[in-house]
């Protein structure tokens, strides 16, 4: 089944968005690709940063719009500690939905494993994902793989992604996905990332 949808969108109020990335092109980029429902969600990655405000400001932006797409204002927020969302918490109940970032590691402030192996690493975010769900993530992005472009080991070299992959518990994998199937958090397959490790990712998809 086709799902005409995408929640993982940018504007220019992200470093990674593009210049003309403003809510109307982004609204009007998903009604041209035929979208029925597309999700803004900016990004809020450190504590106290302030960025709270940029979220309304989208809400206020979407409410210029004529469009008969469902548009959702929310946040990808990336998660400082198992316990510690980088928004603000009064700030949670004006998000349509939160994009919930486990594997941040090369965000200032969020918390990596002190063993900076690649098993720490990938036993680090299941209990970072495993976190997220009791946050109440509506979505985890780029899950598993993104790790190896984010963390080094203690001696600064690159993490080795197929060691990363290897080491995850499959037992905790299938228990993280049973706890977010019954809360209703989803799991992001971004195609950047599964690329090249379409074993591994055909394997869990089946766990």
């Amino acid at each position: 089944m086709l799902i005409h949808q995408n929640m993982h969108t940018h504007t220019r109020l992200s470093y990674c968005g593009g210049r003309d990335s403003t809510v109307a092109n982004t609204v009007a980029e998903a009604e041209s690709v035929g979208l029925s429902l597309v999700g803004i969600s900016d990004h809020i990655d450190v504590v106290e940063s302030g960025r709270e405000v940029l979220m309304a400001q989208n809400r206020e932006e979407l409410a210029l719009i004529d469009t008969d797409i469902d548009v959702l204002i929310g946040s990808e927020i990336s998660l400082v500690d198992p316990d510690t969302l980088a928004i603000a918490p009064e700030c949670v109940d004006d998000l349509d939905y939160m994009l919930v970032s486990a594997n941040h590691f090369h965000v200032p402030g969020v918390m990596n494993p002190d063993d900076r192996s690649e098993a720490s690493y990938a036993d680090w975010f299941l209990t970072m994902a495993e976190g997220a769900i009791n946050l109440g993530a509506s979505i985890i992005p780029h899950p598993f793989s993104y790790i190896g472009g984010l963390a080094t080991r203690n001696h600064g070299a690159p993490l080795d992604i197929l060691a990363v992959l290897a080491a995850y518990n499959r037992g905790r994998v299938r228990k993280l996905f049973r706890r977010a199937a019954e809360v209703g958090t989803a799991f992001e397959m971004n195609p950047g990332h599964v690329r090249g490790h379409q074993e591994f990712f055909g394997e869990i998809l089946l766990i």
